[in-house]
């Protein structure tokens, strides 16, 4: 379970770090009707010791390419407070990416990261606040977030819950996200969105179609789990929009190991009716894949196919950034 836990980070992670500037348009663009988001990586406290990856991501509906001039501030929207500056031409109905890193070496303290700009005489404005942590070494020591599910996959390990958290309504899995603010835990990981135990090579859903359960009135696949809360997915982005909480998305489960083509393409649509569905929250900050993989990577063809899947994904949720807005 070890070495399945590290791969599992690792996978969540490649959206992330191997392609920065997808992923921050992917993610600063989330609200469709805004046209400047503000992220920061990570969202949550962090240690003089780190370098803070701030990105600023600017959405262009007019028929006609914009020019923007940026700044990025610190506290204050002053001269004196300036951290960055930049220039960006942005094309007709789409997105554009400013992002810098700034050291947090001796600002130790509450923070508010502002970022200001300019179209002209319009003038566009977001805010971020951030605790950085007087330190000596990267960690936090804290925990900061956890994995969210609506019920476990495993009837023996969730033998002690599974019963409870079915019965669960919105109203109390919002009151969970109040908990874990209240710990400090301000980052979520929805682990699955679909219930569908099978595995990799083990299964014909491209033959005999998926029969996988949702948690959420998927408009794309009718069977739902038989949990009490309509849509928990919705009940915890609200609450985390009005905690400003972050919360990644599990875009599965299709089956467990299986990084091949109809798994790309089925979490290409489950994914397009997610952001149709909730990329107006604040707190919707990212992607998670739900599937994992065994510490070993499998075969050379399956490690192919995770290489090759997310590749593909990641270019696939870049495109969700630019357009259905």
């Amino acid at each position: 379970m070890f070495f399945e836990f590290i791969l599992f980070v690792l996978l969540f992670f490649v959206l992330i770090y191997f392609s920065p500037a997808a992923w921050s348009q992917a993610v600063v663009s989330v609200r469709p009707k805004e046209q400047i988001t503000l992220t920061l990586i990570p969202p949550s406290r962090v240690t003089e010791q780190i370098d803070l990856d701030i990105r600023a991501g600017f959405v262009n509906h007019s028929a006609t390419p914009i020019s923007l001039k940026i700044n990025f501030y610190l506290d204050l929207a002053k001269t004196d407070h300036l951290l960055y500056q930049d220039e960006l031409s942005v094309p007709a109905r789409s997105a554009g990416l400013s992002k810098f890193h700034w050291p947090a070496l001796k600002h130790s303290g509450l923070h508010k990261i502002i970022v200001v700009c300019r179209a002209g005489h319009k003038e566009l404005r977001s805010e971020k606040v951030i605790e950085i942590l007087s330190s000596g070494i990267r960690s936090t020591k804290k925990i900061d977030g956890a994995f969210a599910g609506f019920y476990h996959w495993s009837e023996k390990e969730g033998r002690l819950w599974n019963a409870d958290i079915k019965k669960m309504t919105g109203k109390q899995w919002k009151g969970l996200i109040d908990a874990q603010h209240e710990l400090g835990m301000d980052i979520i990981v929805l682990q699955e969105l679909f219930r569908n135990q099978m595995y990799g090579g083990q299964h014909y859903i491209e033959k005999e179609g998926y029969k996988g359960l949702a948690y959420y009135p998927s408009r794309l696949f009718s069977g739902r789990m038989p949990i009490t809360a309509k849509d928990p997915a919705e009940a915890i982005l609200s609450e985390a929009d009005r905690k400003g909480m972050s919360v990644f998305l599990g875009v599965g489960m299709y089956a467990w190991f299986d990084f091949t083509e109809g798994s790309l393409r089925w979490h290409e649509k489950v994914a397009r009716e997610l952001w149709q569905r909730y990329g107006h929250h604040p707190s919707f900050y990212g992607w998670y894949i739900s599937e994992e993989m065994d510490g070993g990577l499998g075969t050379e063809q399956e490690r192919n196919d995770i290489v090759r899947f997310f590749q593909e994904f990641r270019n696939y949720i870049h495109q969700l950034a630019r357009i259905n807005r």
